[in-house]
Order: structure tokens, then sequence, then C-alpha cells
């Protein structure tokens, strides 16, 4: 009865270490795909303001509407503007940059290194700022992200 007694105590202990030691790896990973579904996102929005630029004569959309503007160029509206890491259900948490505001691409450049949306502490819909609004640290492991106007995203450390 003893050797019973203690073959189940050495396999509660294991499973016990094996959960403590698995635990920090499955938040982790958890982690890391909410920054990749974020970073997903800013992509997609990347390719929005894209197709809406292009029907609009190279002009992006107004900063105080670029939400509404864009949401005729997704299948889903508002699925890819709310950000899933560190922003509550029914907030979005991405901001437009108020300097590209009914930019004409043509005035700029360097689209490469143009910021146009990104990662904000600002909440509301149709939110727009400049990019003195990105989370410190950033929502995602200390890092934020951030699209530009060549259509590349990158996700940088925040202090």
């Amino acid at each position: 009865m003893s050797k019973i007694l203690l073959r189940g105590l050495v396999v509660i202990t294991f499973v016990v270490a094996a959960a403590a030691f698995l635990f920090p790896i499955f938040a982790k990973a958890k982690s890391g795909s909410y920054r990749n579904r974020c970073y997903s996102n800013l992509f997609q929005v990347a390719q929005t303001i894209s197709l809406y630029a292009n029907d609009s004569d190279g002009v992006l959309p107004s900063a105080d509407r670029w939400m509404d503007a864009l949401d005729r160029y997704t299948k889903w509206p508002n699925f890819q503007l709310h950000d899933p890491e560190g922003v509550k259900a029914g907030d979005y948490g991405y901001a437009f940059r108020d300097k590209a505001s009914a930019l004409n691409l043509s005035k700029v450049d360097n689209l490469k290194g143009y910021p146009v949306v990104f990662d904000s502490i600002l909440m509301q819909r149709n939110a727009h700022s400049e990019l003195g609004t990105l989370p410190h640290p950033g929502r995602h492991r200390g890092r934020d992200s951030i699209v530009y106007l060549d259509g590349h995203a990158k996700s940088l450390p925040m202090p």
C-alpha cells in the first residue's frame, strides 16, 4: 500500500513541476500571438490606406475620420482597427498621424520613413495625434507597432 502511495506522490510532484515549468512558456506564447495579431492588423490597415489613396488621387483620409473612411475597403468593418493586446473591447488603441491628414502622397519624399498609423494610448474611434501618444512602455512586451506610408509595419521597442 505504501508503494502505491509513494508512486502517486511522485507522479503528482512530477505533474506540478512540469506545470510550473510550462505555464510561463504558454503565457509568453499567448503574448506573442497578440503582438503578431496587432502587427497583422496594422499591415492590413496599411493595405487599406493604399487602396483609399489609389481611389482618392493619392490623397490620404482626413485624420478626424480615418477609420470611417477606411471601412468601405474592408470585408469586415472595424475588425483590424482594434489592438488585441492591452485594449478592452469597444476601444481601438490605434491613432492616425495628424501630419498625414489629407496628405497628398506626391508631396512625401520618403514613404518608407513616414509613419502614418501607430499603437496609441488614445482609445476612441478615429483617434489621431502625433507619435507622442505611443504607449510607454509598449503594449506588446515593451514594443509598439507602427505602419509606414510605403505599406510596411514595424514593431519598435519603447522604453
